[in-house]
């Protein structure tokens, strides 16, 4: 619902946002550009990395003869997806289907190639995706995904990234203030030396 208005509306939204503002335009820009930015770039890692696990997961479960392999992948991307329960979701239930058919042999050996080659690289996956394209060193990506899981719950996953991608933004266009304010200083100085 929010998202067809913010289509529809999102243009008007926006001018009335930078005019209600009291910052300089330009500067509402940088924030505005490192938002778009930041969503897609978000985005786009977030599926790149449920499209690899399940693809991973394609590939083990039709190793081990799981019927149905096309079909839990699918469900196995979407699940990715989902914070805490991530892709643990499917691939659990399927090692335990697989103990009750085959015995603990190839369960556990599902369940570690599962449990290592999805869900623990996911972890370390997702920010090196997200360092390249959002200028930013992993492990504060990885941090600040973390713990804004834990304090914001799903929207955490944008959040996070967001609250440190605006606090670089803020600092560049402070550092861009006060520097043009130094230069102008130190303009003045030497006229008055002179």
């Amino acid at each position: 619902f929010t998202l067809y208005f913010l289509l529809v509306d999102g243009e008007y939204l926006l001018r009335l946002f930078v005019r209600a503002v009291p910052m300089d335009t330009k500067h509402i820009q940088v924030f505005i550009r490192k938002f778009r930015e930041t969503v897609l770039h978000l985005l786009n890692g977030y599926f790149l990395v449920a499209l690899y696990q399940a693809a991973i997961a394609f590939i083990l479960f039709y190793l081990f003869g799981i019927p149905g392999y096309l079909l839990l992948s699918l469900v196995l991307f979407f699940f990715a997806f989902i914070p805490m329960v991530g892709a643990a979701g499917v691939w659990l239930p399927v090692t335990l289907y697989k103990l009750t058919v085959d015995g603990p042999g190839a369960a556990l050996a599902l369940g570690i190639l599962c449990g290592i080659l999805i869900s623990t690289l996911d972890n370390l996956l997702r920010p090196f995706i997200l360092k390249d394209k959002i200028k930013i060193h992993p492990l504060l990506i990885f941090f600040s995904i973390l713990g804004s899981l834990q304090f914001f719950g799903f929207q955490g996953l944008i959040v996070g990234p967001m609250i440190i991608i605006f606090f670089f933004a803020a600092l560049e266009i402070f550092i861009e203030i006060f520097q043009i304010d130094k230069s102008e200083e130190a303009d003045s100085h030497s006229s008055a030396s002179l």
